[in-house]
Order: C-alpha cells, then sequence, then structure tokens
C-alpha cells in the first residue's frame, strides 16, 4: 500500500512539473514577451523603446530558457522560465504585470478563504449526490437502471462544466430565485449564498428586523425621527430612514477634509432643487451620529443653515470604516487616500488589538499608512515621486495596530528624512538654470536603489538606508539638461 501510494505521488509530481513546463513552452511561444507589452501598455502607436521598458522592468527582457552572458548557475537562474515558472514550485508566485504590480502570494493568502467557504459545501455535497448514485447503479447492477444510468454519466461528462454553470444561474437564480447568481458574505452569513433567494421581493423589503426595533428608539432619545425601516433588496441587511439634528452629525474622524469648491456647488444645487434629495450613510456612535459617506452634502446643508439632515442609517459599525468602497462622488487623489488611511488606522487602533495585515481590504495599499503620516507632518509632500518605491518595499505588517501605527509614523520620518535630501539636491540644480517641473521625480528615479531590480520581496529598512545614501552622494555636476527632459512625462494628478 506504501509503495503504490509513493509511486502515485510520484506520478503527480511527474505530471505536475510536465504540465508547468508545457505550458510555460505553450504560452512564451504564442505570446511573446513583446506581445504582453503591447497588451499592457495599451494603445495603438506602443514604441519599442516602451516595450523594452516594460520588459526591463519585470524581468522579460531576459532569455526564456539559457542565459549565455551569465555564469554558472546564473545561466540557468537568469531566465524568463526560472523566475516565472520554476519559482512556482517553492510557491514563490511574484507580482502581477498590473499596473499595480500587486504581490499574487499576498492575493491567494487573503482571498483562498473566500473561495474555500464557497466551494467546500459544494464539493461535500457533490461527493454526497456522487456517491448515492454509484450505489444505486450498483444496487440495480445488470438492469436497465444500470445501463441508462451510465449512458447519462456518459453524456454528462460530454458536456462542458460551463454549460452547467450557465444553465444552473438561468434556471435557479433567474426562473426560480433559488439562490443568488453571484455574491459573497463573510462568516456563517455566507450560506445564504448556497440557500437563501437571491434579494428580496418589494413586498419584503417592507419587513423589519430586530436590530431596527432596537435602534428605532435610540434615534427618537436622540431628537431625531425615524421615517421608515426597510430591508435593502439585495442583501435583506436592515435600513432605517431617518432625520437627525443636523448638529449631532459629523464625518468618521479619519475621513478625507471636504473640498470647499465641491461643497459650494452643492450649496447652489440644493438651493437651486428647493429640496435635499440625496440622504446621507450614517452609523450610530454614542449618542451622536458619524457619516462615512455624505460629508460634503452634510457640509453644505449646515451651511446653508438646516436644521436636521435625512440620513440611510445602518445598524453596523463597521460600514464606518468602508469609506473607500463607499465613496464614489469624488475621486481619491494620493494624498487623500493616504490620510484618510492612516486617520482609520489609528481610530481601529484605539478598539482593537488585531494585527494591522488583517485590515487589508479596508487600508488597500501599505503605502497609504507610511505615506499618510508623512503627510501629517508635511502636507506638501510630493508624495507620488515616492509611491512607486513604497508600494514595493512595503508591506502590511502582523504586529497589533497601536505599535504598528508607530512603526508607519517611524519609517514616514525616514521618507522625510529621504526628502530633505532631495529638496537640496533639487535647489541646486535650479540653481544651476534647470527648472524643469520633473526634477524631483528626476532625481528620485536616480537615487533609487531598486529602479532595476527584478526582485518582489525587499527590507524596508535596507532600501531606504540605500536611497539616502544615494541621494547624500549625488553630483549635480554630472547631471545634463536632456537627461531631464527625456525623463520627463505627463505630471502625476496623484496628489
Amino acid at each position: 500500500m506504501l509503495n503504490y501510494f509513493i509511486r502515485r505521488v510520484g506520478y503527480g509530481v511527474l505530471i505536475l512539473i510536465g504540465v508547468n513546463f508545457f505550458t510555460f513552452f505553450l504560452f512564451f511561444n504564442v505570446n511573446t514577451p513583446d506581445d504582453m507589452a503591447r497588451l499592457n501598455i495599451g494603445g495603438k502607436r506602443v514604441t519599442q523603446e516602451q516595450i523594452e521598458k516594460w520588459k526591463a522592468e519585470r524581468g522579460y527582457d531576459r532569455p526564456l530558457y539559457w542565459n549565455p552572458k551569465e555564469e554558472g548557475s546564473a545561466k540557468v537562474t537568469r531566465t524568463v522560465l526560472w523566475e516565472r515558472s520554476v519559482s512556482l514550485f517553492a510557491l514563490d508566485f511574484g507580482r502581477s504585470d498590473s499596473g499595480r504590480s500587486v504581490d499574487i502570494g499576498h492575493e491567494i493568502k487573503t482571498r483562498m478563504w473566500v473561495s474555500l467557504q464557497l466551494a467546500m459545501p459544494v464539493f461535500i455535497l457533490q461527493v454526497i449526490a456522487s456517491t448515492a448514485f454509484a450505489l444505486l447503479l450498483v444496487f440495480f447492477r445488470h438492469s436497465k437502471i444500470d445501463f441508462w444510468g451510465v449512458v447519462l454519466c456518459v453524456l454528462m461528462l460530454s458536456i462542458s462544466s460551463l454549460f452547467y454553470i450557465i444553465v444552473g444561474q438561468f434556471f435557479f437564480s433567474r426562473t426560480l430565485h433559488l439562490v443568488p447568481i453571484s455574491g459573497y458574505a463573510g462568516g456563517l452569513d455566507a450560506v445564504k449564498f448556497l440557500l437563501m433567494p437571491i434579494g428580496l421581493s418589494p413586498a419584503e423589503t417592507h419587513t423589519t428586523t430586530s436590530a431596527a426595533d432596537t435602534l428605532a428608539p435610540l434615534v427618537e432619545r436622540d431628537g431625531g425621527a425615524v421615517l421608515g425601516t426597510y430591508r435593502d433588496p439585495f442583501g435583506g441587511k436592515p435600513v432605517l430612514i431617518v432625520s437627525l439634528p443636523i448638529d449631532k452629525v459629523e464625518p468618521t474622524p479619519f475621513q478625507r477634509d471636504p473640498s470647499d469648491p465641491h461643497v459650494k456647488r452643492l450649496m447652489t444645487v440644493i438651493e437651486t432643487l428647493d429640496r435635499f434629495l440625496d440622504p446621507i450613510i450614517a452609523i450610530r456612535r454614542d449618542d451622536r451620529y458619524w457619516t462615512p459617506n455624505g460629508n460634503h452634502r452634510l457640509q453644505a446643508m449646515k451651511r446653508l443653515g438646516a436644521k436636521a439632515v435625512v440620513a440611510l442609517l445602518i445598524p453596523e459599525a463597521e460600514v464606518a470604516y468602508q469609506i473607500l468602497a463607499l465613496n464614489t462622488e469624488k475621486a481619491h487623489n494620493l494624498r487623500e487616500k493616504s490620510l484618510e488611511t492612516i486617520r482609520m488606522a489609528r481610530a481601529l487602533a484605539d478598539e482593537s488589538r488585531q494585527p494591522e495585515a488583517s485590515f487589508a481590504f479596508q487600508f488597500e495599499q501599505p503605502s497609504y499608512l507610511t505615506l499618510g503620516a508623512a503627510y501629517e507632518s508635511r502636507p506638501r509632500l510630493s508624495g507620488a515621486v515616492y509611491q512607486s518605491v513604497l508600494r514595493r518595499i512595503d508591506d502590511f505588517l502582523d504586529t497589533p495596530l497601536p505599535k504598528a501605527v508607530a512603526e508607519r509614523e517611524r519609517r514616514a520620518k525616514v521618507v522625510l528624512a529621504i526628502d530633505d535630501r532631495v529638496t537640496a539636491i533639487v535647489e541646486k540644480l535650479k540653481a544651476r538654470g534647470l527648472t524643469s517641473p520633473y526634477l524631483r521625480p528626476f532625481v528620485v528615479a536616480r537615487v533609487n536603489p531598486i529602479r532595476f531590480s527584478k526582485a518582489t520581496s525587499f527590507d524596508f529598512d535596507e532600501v531606504m538606508e540605500k536611497m539616502s545614501a544615494s541621494a547624500g552622494k549625488f553630483n549635480i555636476d554630472k547631471v545634463k539638461p536632456e537627461e531631464v527632459t527625456r525623463a520627463s512625462g505627463p505630471a502625476s494628478d496623484e496628489d
């Protein structure tokens, strides 16, 4: 039995290696790195220089199988095959080729549980159903049931699984409304995506829940009025339509500062229409209310002298920390995202001792936290020029949030120290007559020690120390005006 098991495992390993190499061979012979570059860069007029730059940034400028320019084992390891295919056996999935350059391993680690929560129940049901059907055929062996059961199995196996998915979605979801077409919910709520109907009918949305019944008296006690309650037609969660005293409503403390021109535009629209038609989103906190989505509308109503504001009151307080997902009325730039993220981290640190990494969804990118702390100390920081470095070397921390926030503040000081040196270099270059608006990005790119590195993981302090040392040794006499011109590009609007 043991020999059989070892033999089967050995076959499986050989098949896995063969499939890996065969897939690599087919992919890179049908879809060359140049084709990949054109597809990712986009546009019809992609220059060869742009293609070569894209390939160099991602390691596709190396030979596919054998690198004759290297010595020893590097002839094999410094190839696309080794870095993109062989490394998979060590579970090193590298980074994606997209503009975000996300760590694929981190994405799998954080997202796999969602898929498993949905896939495992389906797998167990499938095993039970298949076993029961097989036992049925065995029980009626050599009968017509056995014959036609085998025929049915052969026919069903001959049809693509995609067909069953499409037919199942149409029949059970679209027609019978027995299960949702798509979606996900955390924890035990995930069961409803297997068992519960998709959404609610108009009559069902009118029903109330215990959460709404509990919250309604508190609104009345706070001086507000409950105008109505309903259940969300998609997820079935309770929502209260309320009128709240406007002086008891405030934005979440970690939210971006309101845009004054945008507030004024909203004031003009509300005055012109002579009505307020877009309720804000709110959650109750103590005897006051936070709005994670609707601050500009709230400020407009306050400036107009309104006494109350209509809101969609959500019982779940965690909605307050889902700003980036909720707020689509005005796009966040890098500075606003970063400031909101670090403020959110500080607010969460007062209530939670969970590791920073457990809030990856809320924070989106670890570099936002470091840059947010830097923006707090230096509001006019050109953070966009450091973002390309930070998003490659900054990772979410596994330390509790209070300690993680302190670490972010330390890292922000490191960034600001480098920015001081970069600023000094830029001033010297300006004194030489170079007045390009791209001087700062040019200098940062020059002192970036990982600009040409194909590695996927770095030590934050090690990279920043090298960057600081490069800035300290920067020789402005070697900078030529044409070099700055070649490095220039469209101005960044991230800040």
